[in-house]
Formats: structure tokens, sequence, C-alpha cells
């Protein structure tokens, strides 16, 4: 796993809870596609 301090790339226009703020995970990104039955668990 990948260790990126996703702070430094994000911004917020209120005050939130650092936890939305840093949450990241390498699989947002990923050029894979979702097959079909798992989008539908969603």
């Amino acid at each position: 796993m990948l260790d990126v301090d996703v702070k430094q790339y994000r911004e917020t226009e209120y005050d939130i809870d650092s936890i939305f703020l840093e949450r990241w995970s390498p699989r947002s990104f990923s050029t894979e596609e979702v097959e079909e039955d798992v989008l539908e668990c969603f």
C-alpha cells in the first residue's frame, strides 16, 4: 500500500472532521473496471 499524505492535495471550504479529509483509497484511482455484479452490491 502506498503511503500518501492526501492532506497536501485537499482543501476544504468548511470545517470538517479530519477523518474525511484524510480518507484515501488506492482503489479509488484504479484503472481497472469494476464488474457489474460488484457494483450492484452498492
